[in-house]
């Protein structure tokens, strides 16, 4: 898995960018080494964005998936 770094993004955008790369879905802590952000700024914004409408969480057994709405 590649680390990106973003520039002159916001974090939301950054963490939509890194879903729209990862089709399958990605847990928050992968979210989190891919981003460079924090765990909780992450958790946070991923909640905003999931009642938004832009992401989808989706829960298996105890693991938890966020991917891109299409």
């Amino acid at each position: 898995m590649l680390i990106f770094r973003f520039f002159d993004m916001s974090d939301e955008a950054k963490i939509v960018e890194i879903l729209k790369q990862n089709p399958a879905g990605l847990g928050t802590m992968q979210i989190v080494k891919l981003s460079g952000l924090k765990r909780a700024q992450v958790s946070r914004i991923l909640e905003e964005l999931v009642s938004k409408g832009v992401v989808v969480k989706k829960t298996k057994g105890c693991r938890v998936t966020y991917v891109v709405k299409e």
